[in-house]
């Protein structure tokens, strides 16, 4: 098998680069694992909250970090809770409700 001056570069500097991926590996790996679990906590954490904005300090074993739940369908759910309110006070009040879609 005949090496070229080609081979004789691209073979270690294909090992070296294999091996800084190696050594990256465990430090990218715990990273993510951290982050994962803290996305878990910060999910879990908005689904049982009942503000609409609210912030929040979640930890792990290797980092902290603050969390922001907001919920935008309650938002809408209160926000159509009082356009429907004020339809049913302008009826009985006896002027006529004002819809968003008339000219």
């Amino acid at each position: 098998m005949a090496f070229s001056l080609e081979a004789a570069l691209a073979v270690p500097l294909a090992i070296s680069g294999w091996l800084g991926m190696m050594n990256a590996a465990p430090i990218a790996y715990l990273q993510t694992r951290v982050a994962a679990v803290l996305e878990i906590k910060a999910v879990c954490w908005s689904s049982q909250s009942d503000a609409l904005y609210e912030t929040c300090s979640i930890s792990s074993s290797h980092d902290t970090g603050q969390a922001l739940a907001c919920s935008p369908q309650k938002v809408l759910e209160i926000s159509r809770c009082l356009g429907q309110n004020l339809e049913l006070l302008q009826l009985q009040v006896g002027q006529p409700a004002v819809k968003d879609n008339q000219p």
